[in-house]
């Protein structure tokens, strides 16, 4: 797998959640992630490395915002809710 954190989907460029979901489990001890984004212990995203889409935007928060993202106005309505 690419270190590239975008890939082009239908001809627009979106985060590779999978690569920066990784990135944020160097970063942080498994409980912490799963607290934050409030998901199951034992998920398995890491598993089938598939990482649903509305959670790029979490992540990237807990990473600092450290990508820009650009969001369509469905995604913007319905995925970004700042976290704590």
């Amino acid at each position: 797998m690419s270190n590239n954190v975008f890939v082009i989907i239908n001809n627009v460029i979106m985060i590779d959640t999978f690569t920066i979901f990784k990135e944020l489990s160097n970063k942080f001890e498994q409980k912490t992630i799963t607290d934050k984004l409030f998901i199951h212990t034992e998920t398995r995203w890491i598993e089938f490395k598939k990482i649903p889409k509305n959670y790029s935007n979490y992540i990237n928060q807990l990473l600092g915002d450290k990508y820009k993202q650009k969001y369509s106005t469905r995604d913007k309505d319905h995925y970004i809710t700042k976290i704590i």
